[in-house]
């Protein structure tokens, strides 16, 4: 075991303000949290005070976080489940869906759990993310799963996954465990893990990490503003040109066969397994 240091009195007091600071610190800022966004980030910001704060400000906030089957002893993590996806533009009509309310509960509880894990040392934090990005991998196969549940259609072509607004669960998941990835190297930063001649390699993975974010967040943006619209036209109209002259021709080919339909026009969203 390691020896205890006795603190002298003067040091003792230094110790019990900043304590009492950092709890102070807590009493502010938590009323202020009104998704799980602004609470990951309020968990990341008091890890990384300096002075770090001691065990017991982080008992209290690991407490604090998850008290009477709610977040902060008030709200619901799946409505701020809900809220998050919403926000990514899911449609919020199949989130009522029996099916849809079990996974909500599912990722709830992994929320919870990675907001517990913030609550721990930094050291802490960077081995347990990598469960909790284990855990949110796991889950995005189910979360593929519900969207053939809620989102298939029968087309001409065959079935399909369309969903009105262009956002799907297993691109929100996605989007989950990216952020979590990006938490884990930012983490190696902080505890001056890496050597100067792998910093260049550390800001390229970063720098792919965030990269992947932005194609899965501007794929559903683009699938819902006027460029996808007016290149739906184009395509219709292209169709009906098509059509039109292979009707004239006095051809019979079926000229839709080999098409590919519209949700095809733009590559499909990478997964977890393209990151290999």
């Amino acid at each position: 075991p390691r020896t205890v240091d006795l603190f002298t009195t003067e040091v003792a007091l230094d110790k019990l303000k900043e304590t009492l600071s950092h709890l102070g610190w807590l009493c502010n800022a938590v009323p202020t949290v009104s998704g799980i966004a602004s609470l990951e980030d309020l968990i990341a910001r008091f890890t990384l005070m300096r002075p770090n704060p001691a065990v017991v400000p982080r008992s209290f906030l690991r407490l604090l976080v998850y008290s009477d089957l709610k977040v902060l002893g008030q709200h619901d993590i799946s409505d701020w489940v809900k809220e998050s996806m919403v926000a990514f533009k899911l449609p919020a009509q199949v989130l009522g869906a029996p099916e849809v309310e079990a996974f909500i509960r599912s990722v709830g509880k992994l929320t919870w759990r990675h907001c517990h894990t913030l609550c721990h040392n930094i050291g802490r934090q960077r081995r347990r993310v990598v469960k909790s990005v284990d855990d949110w991998s796991d889950m995005q196969a189910t979360a593929e799963h519900i969207d053939t549940l809620v989102f298939r259609v029968e087309t001409e072509e065959g079935p399909m996954l369309h969903s009105p607004s262009g956002a799907y669960f297993g691109t929100w998941v996605l989007d989950q465990i990216l952020s979590k990835m990006v938490q884990w190297l930012q983490m190696g930063f902080h505890l001056r893990l890496y050597q100067w001649s792998e910093y260049s390699m550390m800001f390229w993975y970063l720098d792919y990490f965030h990269g992947i974010r932005q194609t899965v967040q501007t794929y559903y943006t683009y699938r819902t503003s006027e460029e996808f619209e007016l290149a739906k036209q184009a395509h219709l109209e292209a169709q009906r040109k098509e059509q039109a002259a292979a009707a004239g021709k006095g051809k019979k080919k079926d000229k839709g066969k080999d098409q590919k339909p519209l949700t095809e026009l733009r590559p499909e969203p990478p997964t977890l397994h393209d990151l290999d």
